[in-house]
């Protein structure tokens, strides 16, 4: 069946505003969830409504509170979603943080308490159309683990997914967007829905054994869990991909609080003085390990001089 994307974005609007969002907000959610289907990831499309009209039902999302700021160190700041409509909070946390990068040169923006927020290459998007090169990291919380670590044999992670967005004049940006399993839970939704399997090397049961049945990663207790992308290297991204977004916010905080953060122009002059001591540092250990120096003793059990 195909439906006209205007009618289909007016319909999820419209059930949005019988749920209780307000009309703008509706709307919002409405058109991130069908441009995400007209570009091919109907894992983030349409097929994600029921469940937020459910979780409105359950009072775990609240579709007409905004993002609250929290913390604000003018280069990095914090929002807190308050469980709102996750698009909405998420694309007006975006337009913070491109106000401020032009403000300052470089931004962070930490978001909380979200709720789904979507396609997150949408939001890669928004800050390329701004002419901004932008990365995002996002670590799932509230939800099971689905996702073992390579060589496991249980679930211990979530799909952490990852975006990256460089701009281009002619509009058509570069946008990397991607889970760290090797595919998004939303894609095995969509093939169970469709009756198909799940691709190869994507699933494991409970016994360790390859499996491509969807319908046991969604079963009650789960009788499967994902695996990780890239197999040794993608579990590593996957282990660290919330703790990186986490540690680029602590330390831009960090800095800030320390007065090291400056205009980019006292980041230049601050980079040029690195560069000098690095280059004093460098002459002097030239200096201390050169041929007719004295070299560090070999320390340890057994050594020999």
């Amino acid at each position: 069946m195909r439906i006209p994307a205007d009618r289909l974005t007016a319909l999820v609007a419209t059930m949005l505003e019988r749920a209780g969002a307000e009309f703008d907000r509706a709307r919002v959610c409405a058109e991130h969830l069908v441009a995400a289907n007209l570009k091919g990831h109907d894992s983030h499309g349409v097929g994600m409504a029921p469940a937020y009209l459910t979780w409105i039902a359950q009072g775990r999302m609240f579709p007409n509170r905004r993002g609250k700021v929290i913390a604000d160190r003018l280069a990095a700041i914090t929002v807190d979603g308050r469980f709102g409509l996750g698009q909405a909070v998420a694309s007006e946390a975006v337009d913070l943080v491109i106000a401020r990068a032009r403000q300052t040169g470089v931004a962070c923006v930490a978001l909380r308490n979200a709720c789904h927020v979507g396609r997150i290459g949408a939001y890669g998007e928004q800050c390329a159309d701004a002419g901004l090169v932008s990365m995002h990291y996002v670590n799932v919380v509230g939800h099971r683990p689905m996702v073992a670590p390579y060589g496991g044999r249980e679930p211990r992670l979530i799909t952490n997914p990852y975006c990256c967005a460089v701009p281009r004049a002619d509009g058509r940006h570069i946008v990397l967007d991607f889970a760290t399993s090797a595919v998004a839970a939303g894609k095995l939704r969509v093939a169970m829905m469709k009756g198909e399997p799940a691709p190869p090397g994507a699933l494991m049961d409970t016994d360790g054994e390859p499996t491509t049945d969807p319908t046991a990663f969604f079963a009650d207790p789960a009788r499967a869990f994902l695996l990780p992308f890239g197999l040794h290297k993608g579990g590593r991204a996957s282990r660290t991909r919330s703790r990186r977004g986490r540690r680029c916010q602590q330390h831009a905080l960090h800095r800030h609080r320390s007065g090291r953060l400056r205009r980019p122009g006292r980041l230049r002059s601050r980079s040029r003085r690195f560069d000098r001591l690095s280059s004093r540092n460098a002459a002097g250990a030239r200096l201390r390990f050169g041929s007719d120096a004295r070299r560090p003793r070999a320390r340890g059990h057994g050594a020999a001089a």
